[in-house]
């Protein structure tokens, strides 16, 4: 007797609706939804942090410090998005193979915009001296290491359906990284080949120099997450 079986690419689709459904119920939607919102703010933090940074470097103090009150507003309610997450997760939202994951990805991605609000609170306290030959690196550095949020919030988004593409993009954020770190190194290195600065202006600048490179490393981290979670998505 002939058996009539499913084609397998039915079979495939099949299996991945009813696996999101599992992983994407109500609250887990709802969590979906509050993480959509936590990226507008981050966001938001890292294109002030830019524009901050850029009306330092033209000597535009009071913009840049108006700024930052900006960032510190944004940086706000991205902690209240990320403590909406977790809230969730204790109501039990995601089935526990993914909880933990959940609750440190919650975690490590709002410390992206910590750190932007760390840099840019640094610039508007501290008033430190950056040489005129130095702009470009700096500007170099600012823009390549919030690159990769573009390709971050693309793999959220597609964690959510599709495996592969969340594999393309978290690859993509961490080939971006790996650009800041020549970045970084560059620039530290032209900051003590300079000899008109003291060995103070030296050590202050390239402190700077690493905590604005380590926006890109949450990033990182927080892709390592998602790669993570799609990884057991498979066992």
């Amino acid at each position: 007797m002939c058996v009539r079986t499913r084609p397998v690419m039915e079979k495939y689709i099949f299996f991945h609706k009813n696996l999101y459904s599992m992983i994407f119920g109500k609250k887990e939607k709802e969590v979906s939804s509050i993480i959509d919102e936590h990226t507008v703010h981050i966001e938001k933090c890292l294109r002030g942090f830019k524009r901050g940074m850029d009306s330092y470097l033209s000597d535009d103090i009071c913009q840049c410090e108006s700024i930052r009150d900006e960032i510190m507003h944004d940086e706000h309610i991205a902690d209240e998005k990320k403590r909406a997450v977790q809230m969730k997760l204790y109501e039990g939202a995601f089935m526990p193979l993914y909880r933990d994951d959940i609750y440190t990805f919650s975690y490590t991605y709002d410390d992206i915009a910590d750190k932007a609000k760390f840099n840019i609170n640094t610039l508007v306290l501290e008033h430190p001296h950056i040489p005129s030959s130095m702009s470009s690196g700096f500007t170099e550095l600012v823009e390549n290491t919030i690159s990769p949020f573009e390709n971050l919030k693309k793999a959220i988004v597609y964690f959510r359906t599709d495996r592969e593409m969340t594999i393309k993009e978290t690859q993509e954020v961490e080939r971006k990284e790996h650009v800041v770190d020549k970045i970084e190194y560059k620039l530290r290195k032209t900051i003590f080949e300079n000899s008109d600065l003291h060995l103070a202006e030296k050590l202050w600048l390239r402190d700077f120099v690493l905590n604005v490179a380590s926006i890109s490393d949450r990033m990182e981290d927080s892709a390592s997450i998602l790669e993570i979670m799609s990884v057991k998505r498979q066992l």
